[in-house]
């Protein structure tokens, strides 16, 4: 048996993974271009390391213990390994975060990855977004490279159902 998947396979897994883009309904895009050749495991670092210091300056040192707002989720796509690293993310968070990131992002970016650079836009187009974020899904390891930031503390301690809005 084959480890790798079939084009068809593949082709159904990228359309189940455009329609969950669709229903998270993303309202902003981020692309964290590296500069350098960098692995995935090392650039996920470095994007989750952003994301933990944009709302760190946002929201205050308490950041991670404010129950009361919404965290950001976000699908990040990791493209050309080999040539110009970068993650394409798309995001659903608040449009406090998003404003801010828009212009501060850059900044902090270039604080963590000297010679990278942050491009930040607004999601008008959910599906044509999320098409071209996932176009090299379908590649070999694709999948492998895909990674996931938002909160996880609610599930991680079993309480999300206490808070509302909020589900286990």
């Amino acid at each position: 048996m084959s480890i790798y998947l079939t084009f068809e396979y593949a082709r159904s897994l990228r359309a189940a993974e455009i329609a969950m883009l669709i229903k998270l309904d993303p309202n902003w895009l981020f692309t964290f271009n590296f500069g350098f050749r960098v692995d995935a495991d090392k650039a996920r670092k470095l994007v989750a390391w952003w994301f933990n210091a944009a709302q760190r300056t946002l929201y205050g040192s308490t950041w991670t213990s404010q129950f009361d707002r919404s965290w950001p989720e976000v699908h990040c796509y990791f493209e050309h390994p080999d040539s110009n690293p970068h993650y394409h993310g798309l995001a659903s968070i608040p449009d406090r975060m998003g404003y801010w990131t828009e212009a501060h992002g850059n900044e902090l970016w270039r604080k963590v990855v000297r010679s990278g650079q942050l491009d930040i836009r607004e999601v008008h187009n959910v599906r044509g977004i999320a098409r071209y974020c996932t176009k090299d899904f379908i590649r070999r390891r694709g999948f492998e490279q895909k990674f996931v930031y938002k909160d996880t503390r609610l599930a991680t301690i079993g309480v999300s159902s206490l808070v509302p809005g909020k589900e286990s």
